[in-house]
């Protein structure tokens, strides 16, 4: 009997961010450790090995599901990507059902190329998706019916996020915040064959024989946090970056996100729960000749106050796995009583969701913290070396000039002893499932639109590109973030070199972006390769020419 399943779960979907970072022509980020390896090679960016962890390794789901398949009896196989290498081994292994997780995808585009070129490679696959995007269609769906006079925002977003719209090309939808349970018993009515029958199997959508498409019958069911979590004693292969969560949804409501519609509840795992998954990690690692980087918490907000944040480190220190880590973070969960503990535990990535500069904008955002707040925890985490990437939100409604101008002086006036600081950019994007496209929030903005256009009282969406331009060439004493830079490289250099550092490439990139002659560019490369120790060896204009930033592309 075949029991064999294949798993797709990509990691790098659609980036979402506004991307400064320089890239080469064959898509080589220029993090400060690639300009010096290119500086010793003679600027052949096809020798660098620019193969991220995010190609080789999978979403978190993946790994779950690559456990949780075997735990219940079935051979299954995990790819990171589609690539034809990969649908090759596809095709060979012909497998009973292939699994699509949709947990880093973020539109139907990217999941339609992703059905399509399983299809041609294997056209007779029984393909069953499930995860984020299709929990979110659902929800969508039901919002409709809620508010069937938004005929415009239907329609903008049906066609972009809706993923039922593929029908034609996926099997069945496992249409659940959970849906490990119905994929289990969609599995054996797979086995069946063509007496194969889904009807009765709740939380599912799938085209029936008559071409109609059916949603079973709703079962709100208990999950188990506790126990069913990822069995990285059955999983193959360890990631670089080792996924894992210590909680499902948020204790905050801003009116801005769409994730804590998914799942309203916080249900906050046990140090003993957390203690077993470290475990399983730890043996493996004992084990295997491929040593992981480091550990990655998934959890929209992994230290949420004060309490969390010594539970989670002592759990970590108590386990002894020795590893480095990060996640998400509110500053406000950081203070001097715990950042012993934090640094002790190894945490060495904060991912901050800052949004804005600007108290007006937090209070509007709904985000129930402050400006001294947010600065003093990220200030206390760079007083002990612990690096933190700061997000923003630009153009959420009450943006003005103002407060562009308020975010660049928050960002520049943190006060760094390490320099180990970067921020990110993110366009406002108007969601449906938001609260602030509910009533009353989105009358009282004259907020219209949806998706990456919109407008309101202040401003419009055709604002955004010169609102990210006019940050960053604002902010020239922080890092705008590059996904590949490595902070242990960075380490090495002074507090007072990464700062000339970011400077020099913060001017190169203003450069590249005005087009300037690559003359003009020549004392950049030259202070640059001089502040990394190396030789004032200079690109040549061929080279210089061919760098590239796309810093926002039409979402």
């Amino acid at each position: 009997m075949n029991k064999k399943i294949a798993i797709f779960a990509p990691l790098a979907g659609n980036n979402l961010s506004a991307d400064f970072s320089i890239k080469t022509k064959s898509n080589l980020q220029l993090t400060f450790k690639n300009i010096a390896f290119l500086a010793k090679n003679n600027f052949n960016d096809k020798l660098a090995d620019s193969l991220s962890y995010e190609k080789k390794d999978s979403a978190a789901a993946g790994y779950y599901l690559e456990g949780h398949l075997k735990k219940n009896g079935y051979s299954a196989t995990l790819f990171p990507n589609i690539d034809p290498v990969n649908l090759e081994i596809l095709s060979k292994i012909d497998p009973l059902a292939i699994c699509i997780s949709t947990t880093m995808i973020s539109t139907i585009i990217e999941l339609k190329s992703i059905v399509l070129a399983i299809r041609r490679s294997y056209n007779d696959a029984f393909i069953i998706i499930g995860g984020c995007l299709v929990w979110k269609s659902y929800l969508f769906q039901a919002w409709y019916q809620k508010n069937v006079e938004d005929k415009d925002l239907y329609n903008k977003f049906n066609s972009d996020y809706n993923c039922f719209l593929l029908s034609s090309l996926i099997d069945v939808y496992v249409v659940s915040p959970f849906g490990s349970e119905e994929l289990i018993k969609v599995l054996k009515q797979r086995e069946k064959g063509k007496s194969a029958d889904y009807a009765n199997i709740p939380n599912l959508a799938y085209k029936s024989i008559l071409g109609e498409f059916i949603f079973t019958h709703r079962n709100v069911y208990s999950y188990d946090y506790e126990n069913d979590y990822t069995r990285w004693d059955l999983v193959d292969n360890l990631p670089y970056r080792i996924p894992l969560r210590s909680s499902v949804g948020c204790a905050f409501r801003c009116s801005f996100c769409d994730f804590w519609p998914l799942y309203p509840k916080l249900c906050m795992r046990s140090s003993t729960s957390l203690m077993s998954e470290l475990s399983l990690i730890k043996n493996r690692i004992a084990n295997s000749s491929h040593v992981p980087g480091f550990l990655f918490f998934t959890d929209d907000n992994i230290l949420f106050n004060h309490k969390r944040a010594i539970e989670i480190c002592n759990t970590l220190i108590n386990s002894k796995i020795n590893k480095l880590w990060g996640g998400f973070i509110r500053a406000e969960s950081i203070s001097h009583e715990n950042i012993s503990n934090l640094k002790n535990s190894g945490l060495s990535l904060a991912l901050v969701g800052v949004e804005s500069g600007d108290e007006g904008q937090l209070n509007r955002m709904e985000k129930n913290t402050s400006i001294s707040m947010l600065k003093n925890g990220i200030e206390l985490l760079d007083s002990v070396g612990i690096p933190s990437l700061m997000t923003f939100i630009v153009g959420f409604p009450g943006e003005t000039e103002e407060t562009i101008s308020n975010t660049i002086d928050f960002i520049s006036g943190i006060e760094q002893q390490c320099s180990l600081l970067s921020y990110q950019l993110y366009p406002f994007f108007l969601s449906p499932l938001s609260k602030i496209n509910s009533s009353p929030l989105k009358e009282n903005f004259n907020l219209t639109g949806s998706g990456y256009e919109w407008s309101h009282a202040t401003l419009n969406s055709n604002n955004i590109p010169s609102y990210l331009l006019k940050i960053f060439n604002g902010v020239i004493n922080v890092s705008y973030h590059y996904s590949l830079e490595s902070y242990f490289y960075l380490k090495q250099f002074p507090g007072t070199i990464l700062k000339q550092l970011i400077a020099n490439r913060q001017a190169l990139t203003c450069n590249i972006i005005q087009q300037k002659a690559w003359e003009i560019s020549i004392p950049i490369y030259q202070r640059l390769f001089n502040l990394l120790g190396l030789s004032n060896e200079i690109p040549s204009a061929d080279f210089h020419s061919s760098l590239n930033i796309n810093y926002y592309q039409q979402k």
